[in-house]
């Protein structure tokens, strides 16, 4: 059975959908068995179908990542009852999904390992959406690790 890794942010267009995306590469790239892991993402404030930010194509191709095929999804109970993992960037995201599955707290993790918050690059343009992607690369490697060991 698929061990099932969530990724949340706010609305599920850049950042939740980058991690979802370079986890599968750093998760093929360490030598992962296919099928082993399952990288999902969603928004705790997400509007459904919303499309995902064009910044992230270039952004993804930077950090050696393909872009996941999909839209936005709002975060769900189901959602957070199969995840193994969850990683959210910010710690008000920590917050509204402790709030809305309080029992989940023992898999609910930001994603950097140092505790700090991945800023929201929307608006800021393309260097920056670069620069969150490979920030984001560096620490999903650390986790890789983690979930490989």
């Amino acid at each position: 059975m698929a061990r099932q890794i969530l990724f949340v942010c706010t609305g599920n267009t850049c950042r939740s959908p980058m991690a979802e995306a370079i986890a599968r590469s750093e998760l093929a790239r360490a030598g992962a068995t296919e099928g082993a892991f399952v990288s999902s993402s969603a928004g705790v404030a997400a509007l459904e179908d919303e499309p995902y930010n064009l910044e992230i194509v270039d952004a993804l191709r930077g950090a050696e990542a393909k872009i996941p095929n999909g839209k936005a999804r709002r975060l769900t109970h189901e959602m957070l009852d199969e995840a193994e993992a969850v990683y959210v960037m910010t710690a008000g995201h920590l917050a509204s999904v402790l709030h809305m599955a309080p029992g989940a707290a023992g898999k609910i993790r930001l994603l950097d390992p140092r505790g700090i918050d991945v800023p929201d690059p929307l608006g800021g343009g393309q260097a920056l959406y670069s620069s969150t992607a490979r920030t984001m690369r560096d620490m999903i490697r650390q986790r890789v690790q983690e979930w490989l060991s």
